[in-house]
Order: structure tokens, then C-alpha cells, then sequence
């Protein structure tokens, strides 16, 4: 996910993977479904070619969160709950 947003020109604000899901706050010039889908791809990807996650094995649930985040106080409250409201 660093590498995609590294590629992309994203910034990551927050990143925080658990076992079984993974929440991420990121900035780009795109629309949030775009950089949704792209890192659930790339992440994948990763997975597999590390062997990780079988080719016959889903990853991902089908859609995932997507927020606008218009200020700094909506992003800062984003990653607030990212790193610490689990």
C-alpha cells in the first residue's frame, strides 16, 4: 500500500493492518473509490506473488469505506480512529 501511494502521488496520513481487515487514510487527486480499488488490487498482488493468499482465495470484502475528507480536522479525526479506535 506505501508503494502504491508512493507511485500513485498519494500521501498516506494513516495505516494501520490487523489481521483480518485494514484501515487507511489517504489523500490523492482522485475520487476515493479510485485509490480504493487500487490498493485493495496492489495489495493483492503483494499477497500472491509472496504466496501469501492462494490465487483461489478472495481477500477483500466486495466494497469498503470511502470518505471525502474536506479539512484538516476531518482528516485528523480520520486517523485518530484509524490508529487508535479499534
Amino acid at each position: 500500500m506505501r508503494e502504491t501511494c508512493r507511485l500513485r502521488d498519494w500521501t498516506i496520513h494513516a495505516l494501520n493492518v490487523r489481521t483480518n481487515h485494514v484501515h487507511t487514510v489517504v489523500t490523492g487527486q482522485v475520487e476515493p473509490g479510485r485509490i480504493l480499488g487500487d490498493l485493495k488490487r496492489w495489495a493483492t498482488r503483494g499477497l500472491r506473488e509472496q504466496r501469501l493468499v492462494g490465487t483461489d482465495r478472495l481477500v477483500w470484502a466486495e466494497d469498503g469505506s470511502k470518505q471525502w475528507l474536506w479539512d484538516s480536522k476531518t482528516v485528523a479525526d480520520a486517523c485518530d480512529y484509524t490508529m487508535n479506535g479499534q
